[in-house]
């Protein structure tokens, strides 16, 4: 076995991380890294204290031939309900206070939904006759012709002519933003 996969197996046996075996050691996380990888190795100081934070001689952490090997895995297993009733009964027995058993409250059914009233329509307004203005006619008055006044055509004087000295000078043509940056298209 490898001195970088010896190193991972027992930092994770005692629990260490990366940062704290490294300022340990004094070093920095990415050194701790590289030695976990294959890498680099540590100076020969530097193996003293990995040998007294992990509890293992120098000869055997370099020593190919010599394996580590995680212990199994603890398998969880869930307390049943009887053993957290004890365990509870326990701790109300050492704190002094008994344990009374209580039974939740019976959950209180809703009520059922109440029908909404009808609707009483509104009382209809009281009804109020005005009374009417009387009505006035008036009379027209007879509507008088007047005579249109005959059409005359007539020739316009022609335009006077703008002297040439006074030509008004062109703008330049203001350019939108995407013109001027995709140019006129």
């Amino acid at each position: 076995m490898k001195f970088c996969e010896k190193l991972v197996i027992l930092r994770k046996i005692k629990g260490v991380t990366q940062d704290e075996l490294a300022s340990v050691v004094g070093v920095s996380r990415q050194a701790v890294y590289k030695w976990e990888c294959g890498e680099s190795y540590p100076e020969a100081l530097k193996l003293v204290e990995i040998k007294n934070l992990l509890g293992i001689s120098i000869d055997d952490l370099l020593d190919e031939e010599f394996i580590v090997e995680l212990p199994p895995k603890k398998k969880r297993k869930r307390m049943t309900k009887a053993e957290k009733e004890r365990i509870e009964a326990e701790v109300a027995k050492e704190e002094g206070v008994e344990k009374t058993e209580e039974k939740p409250a019976p959950k209180a059914k809703p009520a059922p939904k109440a029908k909404p009233a009808p609707k009483a329509e509104p009382a209809p307004a009281p009804v109020v006759e005005e009374k009417a203005a009387p009505v006035v006619e008036e009379k027209a008055e007879p509507a008088v012709e007047e005579k249109a006044a005959p059409v005359v055509e007539e020739k316009a004087a022609p335009a006077p002519e703008a002297p040439k000295a006074e030509k008004k000078k062109e703008e330049p043509k203001r350019m939108s933003f995407f013109e001027r940056l995709f140019g006129n298209k």
